[in-house]
């Protein structure tokens, strides 16, 4: 916010002698306002009725005020592919739909406190610009984490998908001096990448290639490339994505990731959410190279972090497509809301 007054200050100074660059400045003014409230961390707040949609009002921007003595779980989403950095600022209703894409079934069972977490948690949720740079998405979380908690607080990230990268981002950046996240879940993150985003991978298909090279051309997309370093990682030729590479070198903070894993090997037909996974399971199946056990989009191998987190952190969900893992199982209300109980069973143990 500083920098956005001081440059509005010498916009100012600008016009008024005549700086002939104005058009230049506006840009850049533009660029600080985007960078500063394109993303924003929330507090949950239950809706009494328990109505099953949520409403605006219950998403406050989160700062020490409203905290109490609660463990916070912080819901963070994923990837956005429609998203492109030249997007005008996010609205706060595109803020809030972009959770609730995401999120909606979870914050429907933390209303009717499902497994107690309402009881036992504060929710809050994370949103960001998914095209921009995935470590820059990262310092951004550890900002808005640090200037709101202390290591007093317990804080505990479930993140989906590309929301599990920008939190190990987060926990490595110099900015997160605070170091407030004490444990993570990850649903369907590719800690090492995925195929789809990798521009070295071919598939049978070239316009399924054309697409995906179409909705990956974005620095976060990018950011989701394939790599072939890494324990159990399957190589494609000429596949490079040196920040993942850079990203799982460090290992101090490895012991706090529980990750969740699709894995459709043995049916791609299972896929419940989309016949999106279903034919990415299939062309990842039949690809060159092959990736037999995927969730439809992220291998099994990248999504449990290969061997950086020992055996007894990782939970498989066999049949589990990649958006089925966050609480989202058309016609299967049962199976959504077991899932849900699974994993806040698993983070009242932390």
């Amino acid at each position: 916010m500083k920098k956005i007054l001081f440059l509005c200050l010498f916009l100012s100074f600008c016009n008024t002698h005549d700086i002939k660059n104005k058009n230049d400045l506006s840009s850049i003014l533009l660029w600080l306002i985007k960078d500063q409230f394109n993303h924003e961390l929330f507090k949950y707040n239950e809706d009494p009725l328990m109505r099953t949609t949520n409403s605006t009002w219950q998403f406050t921007p989160a700062s020490t005020s409203n905290s109490t003595s609660k463990t916070k779980v912080i819901l963070i989403h994923g990837w956005d592919y429609t998203e492109r950095s030249s997007d005008l600022p996010s609205s706060f209703d595109k803020k809030i739909a972009q959770i609730t894409s995401t999120w909606s079934n979870a914050l429907d069972y933390y209303n009717r406190d499902i497994s107690g977490s309402r009881t036992s948690f504060d929710f809050y949720t994370f949103t960001y610009r998914t095209s921009d740079s995935i470590s820059k998405n990262g310092t951004r979380l550890a900002e808005k984490l640090n200037s709101v908690f202390t290591q007093n607080d317990k804080v505990i990230v479930i993140a989906s998908s590309m929301g599990g990268l920008v939190t190990r981002y987060a926990m490595y950046d110099p900015k997160n001096t605070g170091d407030v996240i004490d444990f993570v879940v990850t649903l369907g993150t590719p800690h090492y990448g995925s195929p789809f985003a990798s521009s070295a991978y071919q598939v049978s298909s070239s316009t399924l290639a054309e697409i995906i090279s179409f909705l990956t051309n974005t620095d976060g997309g990018r950011g989701l490339s394939h790599t072939n370093n890494g324990n159990g990682q399957t190589t494609i030729p000429n596949a490079v994505n040196s920040d993942l590479d850079s990203l799982n070198a460090n290992t101090s903070r490895d012991s706090r990731f529980y990750p969740y894993v699709g894995d459709l090997s043995s049916d791609c037909n299972a896929a419940k959410t989309s016949a999106i996974f279903v034919t990415g399971c299939s062309v990842l199946k039949t690809g060159s190279p092959a990736f037999p056990a995927t969730d439809g989009i992220v291998p099994v191998n990248s999504a449990k972090m290969a061997d950086k987190v020992s055996v007894s952190q990782i939970t498989t969900k066999t049949g589990f497509d990649h958006l089925m893992l966050t609480f989202k199982v058309p016609n299967n209300a049962s199976l959504s809301e077991s899932f849900f109980t699974e994993v806040i069973t698993k983070i009242k143990t932390f």
